[in-house]
């Protein structure tokens, strides 16, 4: 969509159906930084697996844009 990648969250309501939550255009660059985010959330939570550390509160925070 006009140079866009468009994500969407919807949920099913019975009675209703398809309800729209939330819905985010990024362009090739916010992708990319996405992209970023969540390889990085997920390398922390498997290590915290396979550490077995508990640790795993802060990986569900994604910062987004990324700072770095």
């Amino acid at each position: 969509m006009d140079d866009q990648a468009v994500i969407r969250l919807s949920t099913w309501t019975d009675d209703l159906g398809w309800c729209g939550q939330k819905t985010m255009s990024l362009d090739a660059d916010m992708l990319d930084d996405l992209h970023r985010v969540i390889t990085a959330a997920r390398l922390k939570l498997n290590r915290g697996k396979a550490e077995n550390t508990g640790d795993i509160k802060d990986s569900r925070i994604l910062q987004f844009p990324s700072t770095s």
